[in-house]
């Protein structure tokens, strides 16, 4: 039966990483100024987490130019981002910067 209460809520944390600056178009409809990825941790989790996505975004090569705490929420285990699964989002996002990289490096000349 259905009790309108989950006991296995877990007090977690919302860490907002900013990564690159969008263009003045983005600016001009009031969407967010940058591009960036938010990770839900658990709350004893936040010092070690920030500490290791600065260190993986560095060796990665994707840009890091804030990383805070942009909220707080209660939220079962499957919402939770583990160091894996941070790692994991991480290296796609790599791959998808490399990618724009050599795009935005192409001439596109006649």
């Amino acid at each position: 039966m259905y009790s309108g209460y989950n006991r296995n809520l877990i007090d977690c944390a919302i860490i907002k990483v900013d990564s690159v600056r969008k263009s003045a178009t983005y600016e001009e409809d009031g969407s967010a100024l940058t591009f960036g990825y938010n990770y839900t941790v658990r709350k004893e989790d936040i010092e070690p987490t920030m500490k290791f996505v600065k260190e993986l975004f560095n060796e990665l090569g994707i840009p890091c130019s804030r990383i805070y705490i942009s909220g707080f929420a209660c939220l079962t285990e499957d919402y939770i981002w583990t160091k894996q699964r941070i790692t994991n989002h991480a290296l796609m996002e790599a791959g998808r910067m490399e990618e724009y990289s050599k795009l935005s490096t192409r001439s596109y000349s006649k």
